[in-house]
């Protein structure tokens, strides 16, 4: 009976932390948002699936902001699941023993809990509010889509197979049309160092890393000159 007793008070004692724990979870992140301070990184970069998109869909964050409240919502679970092999004071009394039921169950929190499915809302509600900044971070980078999604390759392709067409007569034209070309990629890459978003954006609950996308910028840019 006593066992039974310490049992349901350390069970209910387990409960407590658990339930706190999801709480400092929740109030880190809405105290990050409240204070307009980051927390998480994520980068900006190319979509593996670039090929054909147009604008800011050629880009996307790494992970997407979508990823990132699946995960945290996966951490509460993991927080409310902790406890489930947490073993019964006879077992710490009696480790020889085979009691019936070896682990405290009898408070356990659940995924369906109203402080779960609360925790989950509240960090969705703080995540999607700052969804909308962080996925504007994209739109610097539009105009270098080009870039990546196959129309600079088909214009370079398009213009040698017009060089080697046109034959020996053409050279300065030709040369005209290279050096146009090479200038203007030139040009991009300039203007991405220079001119396209800061290395790190700072928002509420995120940091957005431009440092990668803008290398790659660069890099692409540079190749179709070369």
């Amino acid at each position: 009976m006593s066992l039974r007793s310490a049992n349901v008070l350390m069970s209910r004692q387990l409960r407590e932390i658990v339930e706190a724990s999801v709480d400092d979870i929740v109030d880190f992140f809405r105290h990050k948002h409240e204070r307009a301070q980051p927390a998480l990184v994520v980068t900006v970069q190319v979509r593996e699936d670039a090929r054909g998109a147009e604008g800011t869909a050629a880009f996307t964050l790494d992970p997407p902001v979508s990823d990132v409240i699946r995960a945290m919502e996966k951490c509460v679970d993991d927080v409310a699941d902790a406890d489930k092999n947490f073993p019964s004071i006879e077992l710490l009394v009696r480790p020889k023993a085979d009691p019936k039921q070896p682990f405290l169950q009898g408070c356990r929190v659940q995924a369906s809990d109203a402080i779960v499915r609360n925790a989950k809302a509240s960090l969705r509600e703080v995540f999607e509010a700052v969804r909308p900044a962080a996925e504007g971070c994209l739109d610097a980078f539009a105009e270098y889509a080009d870039l990546f999604n196959g129309v600079e390759e088909r214009k370079c392709s398009e213009l040698i197979d017009s060089t080697v067409a046109s034959g020996p007569g053409n050279t300065k034209r030709t040369l005209n049309r290279f050096t146009k070309e090479v200038q203007r990629y030139q040009e991009l890459a300039r203007r991405a160092r220079l001119s396209v978003a800061p290395v790190t954006v700072a928002l509420p609950v995120f940091v957005v890393d431009c440092k990668h996308i803008v290398d790659d910028i660069v890099a692409r840019a540079e190749g179709f000159a070369d």
